[in-house]
């Protein structure tokens, strides 16, 4: 049986006309205080979770009815250049601050400049489209309770005004405990040098920290967010952006990482970021290598063994190759004859360091750069999804891609990808392939 939600009155007009506001309401204006502005269902994802009772449509109707009428709240009008297609955002308005400042949720010291500036607010797009990541990993935590801080950029940095021209300055930030998840959002404007330039001021103040843990999500604007203005080929984006990043000199710091997604697959990983769950740690990728080869050698339908060499039998030991992949395998068919040597990679979606790491062991495959020849790299993700969504951006032609768990002991042949572009994969068996 549902408990009615309590609510408490607020005189608003003459004859003592006002409005009635729950304490999650109450909540969700001082979200949207401290967020600027915000769409409706931006909003209605955190309320969704303090008042699960209160439906959306309801939420929209006290919106227009109750919230706008008293002057709670503000709209303003984004308008898609359709006729007819628009749609509003919110910004707290005079009489919305004085209710949060009556509960002591604000105090008289904060700024009411703010009103007239978020009115004409430039760049509209690119703040939605922050606040669309931000609120969809808030929603999250809320929803798994776990206390995730959303921070302003500039309160993050703990000023009012920037000077320093090496300071970093976020789109937004998410905390956990000593995790920081900086948000940076692409629209596709900006020079891909810039960005890089930005990765290695994350790096310095990660040096400067070591006691905290920093993720940054470099997030691609795409068609899942209704704006005027979407730039189209942004998978190649993404792709370009992964190349010029995974050379950069800010990666290989322990406590940074690095990752490029585009909006609808940013929400999901943004949040596993935040709760240590990404990136998978190394006890956990030689637990799904040693899974995987367990598989594949008991799959009936396989046809071929695997066979692992050592490491001291395949890289030439040199500091001037470092990188190792995460097996390297004799691939024996039936008969037991030995068919070719392939290295498998556990790679992570979006994961700069992933790419930086595929593209060295496929130099090192190209160029002969180890003690046994290898013909082969397979790059193996945790799951299907994080393999479909992952985009590459290079044309790799040796290397072929798979998920650790599609396989299993017996049934199906195991497929792994190729590209037949550098932002597709096709399936094919592994008896196909020709020796």
């Amino acid at each position: 049986m549902s408990t009615k939600v309590k609510r408490k009155f607020f005189t608003l007009g003459i004859n003592r006309r006002g409005i009635n506001l729950s304490q999650a309401e109450l909540d969700i204006l001082l979200f949207l205080y401290e967020h600027r502005t915000l769409t409706a269902p931006q909003m209605y994802r955190i309320l969704a979770n303090k008042e699960p009772s209160m439906k959306f449509p309801t939420f929209r109707r006290r919106l227009s009815q109750k919230y706008i009428k008293y002057d709670v709240v503000a709209a303003e009008q984004y308008s898609l250049g359709q006729k007819g297609f628009n749609f509003n955002y919110y910004r707290i308005s005079h009489t919305g601050l004085d209710i949060l400042m009556s509960e002591g949720l604000l105090t008289e010291d904060k700024h009411r400049y703010q009103m007239k500036r978020l009115a004409t607010m430039k760049h509209v797009d690119h703040y939605l489209t922050i606040q669309e990541v931000v609120t969809s990993i808030i929603a999250k935590g809320l929803e798994h309770d776990k206390p995730l801080r959303s921070i302003r950029p500039l309160e993050y940095l703990g000023n009012d005004q920037i000077s320093s021209k090496d300071t970093v300055v976020p789109d937004w930030v998410i905390g956990y405990n000593d995790t920081y998840l900086m948000i940076e959002l692409d629209m596709g404007t900006e020079q891909l040098s810039l960005v890089d330039e930005k990765i290695l001021k994350y790096k310095q103040e990660a040096l400067q920290n070591p006691d905290k843990t920093y993720k940054v999500l470099v997030v691609e604007l795409d068609e899942s967010m209704n704006l005027r203005f979407v730039p189209s080929n942004r998978e190649r984006r993404v792709g370009n952006m992964k190349q010029k990043l995974m050379y950069s000199k800010a990666l290989g710091v322990e406590n940074l990482d690095v990752y490029v997604m585009p909006l609808y697959r940013a929400y999901e990983l943004g949040y596993k970021l935040l709760m240590g769950d990404r990136p998978y740690t190394k006890a956990f990728i030689e637990g799904d290598m040693q899974h995987l080869l367990k598989n594949l050698n008991a799959n009936s339908i396989f046809g071929f063994t695997l066979e692992p060499i050592m490491d001291e039998f395949v890289y030439i030991p040199s500091p001037n190759y470092p990188v190792r992949a995460d097996m390297v395998c004799h691939l024996v068919n039936e008969a037991g004859h030995y068919i070719e040597t392939i290295m498998f990679l556990f790679i992570e979606e979006g994961s700069v360091e992933s790419m930086a790491t595929l593209d060295l062991l496929n130099e090192y495959v190209k160029k002969g750069l180890t003690q046994v020849p290898i013909q082969r790299i397979i790059a193996i993700y945790e799951n299907e999804e994080e393999m479909n969504g992952d985009i590459i951006g290079i044309d790799y032609k040796n290397v072929y891609f798979g998920n650790s768990a599609s396989y299993g002991y017996t049934g199906q042949e195991p497929t792994f990808y190729r590209l037949v572009s550098p932002y597709r994969k096709e399936g094919r068996a592994l008896l196909e392939w020709k020796y």
